[in-house]
């Protein structure tokens, strides 16, 4: 069951509620209670996202499940991508106190949307939400917001045929955008965990963050990987794969079940869409890991 599957992933699990809870604000605004007990703020145009989190009060519960399975009380964590904030008010209550998140998110109102939640849970003073995007320089870029498919707005180029398949419009903003390597500071620069879901723009994110990946040996990376959103952001998936590869990263295919399954390089480069989980321990160590805290179960 879900309940028993997520509370391996070291969060506090509700009970299962057995319809939807929740309330429209008006303005297309819609606040529900996830699974684990936090309120958060959705966008009831969005047809990526909301519906998921309003009908069963979960989203993408195998990526939940392992990136939380990482994290511990205190530590420090980095969030490329926030959305509307799922991840963001995990991360955050399982930092604890003591620990800090610093997110970033590039559409202005979904930063508002997190924010929402994160000041109505209590949070904000354990995360930093940045309005921004993360790329290879500082600067501003072109962002692309889809009307409808929130989750799919990217610094990408957007090919008519895809935005007809999904019935979609896109609006270009202009986004203030930084490197980590330059942004983060000397009292910021100590990263744990990191989460990134920025539909194709991860390699800029790597790019701007060199220093830091050397600075930080045991970090944990979870991230989303697709080769067509990497080739439409003007990246060759192959080549900044083996750039990680060669800055000491093993990799993970992170399975709906919730665990993990090592996939050597040349491998990932024939896979066309996953969810990855980046470390450099030796594979004995993370397979234990994923065995010992999630196991095989479902959550249907």
């Amino acid at each position: 069951m879900v309940k028993g599957w997520l509370e391996r992933s070291g969060q506090p699990v509700v009970k299962e509620r057995s319809h939807p809870a929740g309330a429209y604000l008006g303005d297309y605004r819609y606040l529900t209670k996830t699974r684990f007990g936090h309120k958060i703020f959705l966008d009831t145009r969005d047809v990526s996202l909301a519906p998921h989190i309003i009908m069963d009060g979960l989203w993408e519960p195998w990526i939940t499940a392992q990136l939380l399975s990482w994290v511990e009380p205190g530590m420090k964590v980095v969030e490329v991508g926030s959305n509307v904030g799922w991840f963001t008010l995990l991360l955050a209550q399982k930092v604890g106190e003591k620990g800090r998140v610093i997110a970033f998110e590039a559409n202005p109102d979904l930063t508002q949307l997190a924010f929402d939640s994160l000041l109505t849970n209590g949070f904000v003073d354990r995360v930093k939400l940045h309005n921004m995007a993360v790329s290879d320089t500082t600067g501003e870029l072109t962002f692309r917001i889809f009307g409808r498919y929130l989750g799919g707005s990217t610094l990408g180029k957007v090919k008519p045929r895809q935005l007809k398949k999904l019935g979609e419009e896109v609006k270009e903003i202009t986004v203030k955008a930084v490197a980590l390597d330059e942004f983060l500071t000397a009292e910021t620069r100590k990263i744990d965990v990191m989460k990134i879901d920025v539909e194709g723009a991860e390699p800029k994110v790597f790019r701007g963050m060199q220093n830091l990946l050397k600075e930080n040996e045991a970090i944990k990376i979870v991230m989303e990987y697709s080769p067509y959103q990497m080739r439409s952001c003007g990246h060759d998936p192959a080549k900044e794969m083996a750039m990680l590869r060669q800055l000491g990263f093993k990799f993970y295919i992170i399975e709906e079940t919730g665990q993990v399954s090592p996939i050597a390089l040349k491998k990932l480069e024939k896979v066309d869409h996953c969810d990855l989980l980046l470390t450099r321990d030796e594979p004995e160590v993370v397979l234990e890991h994923s065995q010992r805290t999630v196991q095989k179960i479902s959550w249907r």
